[in-house]
């Protein structure tokens, strides 16, 4: 049975692997560390349009940013 963190939002999460520069961990990292949240998850916001970020760097919260659905 999957551990009960890898059940958030209904499903079942999938180990997978990403190459970035030291920068960009770096910056992801320090986003996680300021919201008091784990890599994974500032990247699952992220790709779920729960996080975005304004042309002036400025970060955006909230349960869906974008009108549009995400496609299958």
């Amino acid at each position: 049975m999957p551990k009960a963190k890898h059940l958030q939002r209904g499903e079942v999460k999938k180990t997978v692997s990403m190459s970035l520069s030291d920068t960009s961990l770096q910056r992801l990292d320090q986003l996680a560390d300021n919201l008091g949240i784990s890599r994974s998850e500032a990247v699952e916001m992220i790709a779920r349009g729960e996080m975005t970020f304004t042309g002036e760097g400025d970060l955006l919260l909230g349960e869906r940013l974008s009108s549009s659905s995400p496609k299958p």
